[in-house]
């Protein structure tokens, strides 16, 4: 079997293993049953099917930290959400005071690196290092934004992730979201500060625990604008992620 062959199926094993645990999750805890416990098998469906599929030469390098990658990615989550808040409030739009309390805070911090090292063990520790072995960097972080995208698509049916929008502009937003995410965390990838995968935990858990206390400071009305899906939010990471590309591509050109 050629290597392409090779990474090829590890791909789809990969994605089928992550969609099967994590379906399995999900009609646990949206169907009858109800089971709230069963949230947490989809989280940890990336991890289990990074490790069946883990192979020394896919570098997953959750033992390396990069300070200076990590600041990199914080100040990129900061940036996306200034650009939103300042488009909501130059749109005549105002913010209350938090409605979450600090404990609640450290209890969101704990929860969503958790959650994201499960998640991003998986999509950018594995599943990205695969793509890129297959296709160009722009095609990897694409096929990598959709499949993240499609792994949420029961959140998004049962409305727990589309309120204010529509079933499918809620999903044609995340998307954006997703694919856009993708494209910063392979962008980052390529770099000398990128080399390591708590750079995307941290991405990934700032973005969501950030987008919690912003929806504590919005009425639920004002949701579409700047939740996941949030008409601002997305705005923003496309100017983000352009701007971050644009940079990159330059200075992987000049490195050529």
């Amino acid at each position: 079997m050629t290597d392409k062959k090779k990474t090829v199926r590890l791909t789809v094993v990969f994605i089928i293993i992550t969609y099967v645990i994590s379906g399995a999750g999900y009609f646990l805890w949206f169907g009858k049953t109800k089971a709230e416990a069963a949230a947490f098998i989809p989280v940890l469906a990336p991890s289990v099917a990074g490790l069946c599929v883990y192979r020394k030469n896919i570098r997953a390098d959750f033992l390396k930290i990069n300070i200076k990658g990590i600041f990199t990615g914080i100040w990129l989550i900061i940036l996306c959400y200034i650009l939103a808040v300042s488009m909501f409030l130059i749109s005549g739009k105002h913010l209350m005071k938090p409605q979450i309390k600090a404990p609640d805070v450290v209890v969101l911090f704990v929860q969503w690196i958790f959650a994201g090292f499960c998640e991003e063990f998986g999509w950018r520790g594995v599943l990205l290092p695969l793509l890129k072995k297959i296709f160009t960097l722009e095609r990897a972080c694409l096929i990598n934004g959709i499949v993240w995208a499609l792994w949420h698509l029961p959140l998004i049916l049962t409305a727990n992730m589309s309120k204010g929008h529509s079933i499918t502009g809620g999903f044609v937003l995340f998307t954006i979201t997703t694919i856009c995410l993708s494209y910063i965390f392979g962008l980052l990838s390529e770099s000398k500060t990128g080399k390591s995968i708590w750079i995307y935990v941290t991405i990934h858990a700032l973005y969501n625990i950030a987008g919690v206390i912003l929806m504590s400071m919005i009425t639920v009305t004002e949701y579409k604008f700047l939740d996941e899906s949030g008409y601002f939010l997305v705005s923003s990471l496309i100017l983000v992620t352009a701007v971050l590309y644009f940079v990159t591509l330059k200075c992987r050109r000049n490195h050529d």
